[in-house]
């Protein structure tokens, strides 16, 4: 009896954590809604590149403005263990560009394979036709607190909210489309999950997969 308790336990500790290193890949189970606000993305068949742009002017954190989110944030932090919140807002900072923007790019890039069309972020490239600038409206930092006896992740999302406009790369003034991709939400679960870097990633993965999608079924 105790030799069967022992397999069990085994088994359902091995089971649990294949589950958790699936979970743990991009984007995994998580899907996204998009929908355009104006114009179409038509212009763009028969391209081949494409500027993009990020930009996090006004960008609200949680139901804070960035620049008091990162103070709010440190100050907790440096409380707790000095020094920690600064190294915690130079992390913050230096993520846009190491984690959320790449896996956007490579995730949004996939999804739009087909059309033969490779989006880069290649600042000021006026050879290519078209750029897109990605605001990010809102991000939700969420509250990860562990995994549900149901297997979902326990205590508050984490998702950003983005708006997407394209415009000649040339004469940047007017909006040819703008799509709007809201609430896209971060669905990694692993133990590094209490990181909110890698929880941001996750969203950024699913507004990449989600805009791709939409555009490459709507440039016909």
């Amino acid at each position: 009896m105790i030799m069967k308790t022992r397999k069990f336990m085994v088994l359902f500790i091995a089971l649990m954590c294949s589950a958790t290193l699936s979970m743990a890949q991009p984007g995994f189970g998580g899907s996204g809604s998009a929908k355009f606000i104006n114009g179409d993305v038509k212009f763009l068949k028969g391209q081949t590149s494409l500027n993009v742009k990020f930009d996090y002017d006004n960008m609200l954190v949680g139901n804070l403005s960035e620049e008091a989110y990162i103070t709010q944030e440190t100050q907790k932090q440096n409380k707790m263990k000095s020094g920690s919140g600064d190294s915690w807002a130079t992390k913050w900072k230096a993520d846009k560009a190491s984690r959320f923007e790449p896996q956007f790019m490579e995730w949004f890039n996939k999804s739009i394979k087909k059309l033969g069309i490779v989006a880069t972020s290649v600042t000021g490239d006026a050879t290519t036709k078209y750029s897109m600038i990605v605001k990010v409206i809102k991000t939700e930092p969420g509250v990860y607190i562990g995994v549900s006896a149901f297997g979902h992740d326990a205590g508050q999302e984490t998702y950003i909210t983005i708006m997407v406009s394209f415009v000649e790369t040339t004469t940047p003034a007017t909006d040819l489309a703008t799509i709007s991709v809201p609430k896209s939400v971060g669905t990694a679960t692993s133990f590094a999950n209490y990181d909110t870097g890698l929880r941001i990633t996750d969203a950024y993965v699913i507004a990449g997969k989600t805009l791709g999608s939409f555009i490459a079924k709507n440039c016909k």
